[in-house]
Order: C-alpha cells, then sequence, then structure tokens
C-alpha cells in the first residue's frame, strides 16, 4: 500500500511539473508576440511587411523564439513523463486484475 501512495504522489509531483512548464511555455509564447508587436511599432520602415520583417530579424525577437521554444520543448518533456507514468499504471492494473482473474478460474 505504501508503493501505491508514494506512485500517486510522484504522479501528482509529475503532473504539477509539467503544469508549470505548460504555463511558462504559453507565457512566453504571449510575450513572443508582445515583443514582435513592440518591435513593429518601433521600426522606422514604411510599409507593414517591412515593419513585420524587420522585426522577425531583431536580436530581441529571436531571443524571445528561441526561449519559447526551450520552454515548450520541456513542457512536451514533462508531458511525456506523465503520460509514462500513466502507462505504468495502466500496465499494473491490467496486471492485478489479470491476477484476480486467474484466481477465480482455480
Amino acid at each position: 500500500m505504501n508503493d501505491k501512495a508514494d506512485f500517486t504522489e510522484r504522479y501528482r509531483l509529475a503532473h504539477d511539473d509539467w503544469a508549470e512548464k505548460d504555463g511558462e511555455a504559453d507565457r512566453l509564447e504571449e510575450m513572443k508576440k508582445i515583443i514582435f508587436s513592440e518591435l513593429v511599432n518601433q521600426s522606422e520602415e514604411k510599409t507593414a511587411a517591412k515593419a513585420e520583417h524587420w522585426a522577425r530579424c531583431h536580436e530581441r525577437y529571436r531571443l524571445a523564439v528561441d526561449e519559447a521554444v526551450k520552454a515548450k520543448t520541456a513542457a512536451n518533456i514533462a508531458r511525456a513523463e506523465v503520460k509514462a507514468m500513466e502507462m505504468k499504471f495502466e500496465r499494473w492494473r491490467t496486471m492485478e486484475s489479470t491476477k484476480r482473474a486467474e484466481m477465480t478460474l482455480r
């Protein structure tokens, strides 16, 4: 029983980690959009297309993109950990069900 409680706590912690990383990825994605808009507004280009091109080439925007991608990757890895734990639990549950079924056949 203690092992089951330990697994439940590890699952909760893994899920919390995923939620935090996913939230950070969302935050950085929104910040990327804000930075892009700020840069477009700062541009001295005459057309919107040229201002957007200038903003996308700007170092500040490139850094924001890089940080957003890193955060999303970390969130995806954390999500994969949660999914792996869920699969492990389902495997254990199936094995336990099979054991019970075998005991009734005897």
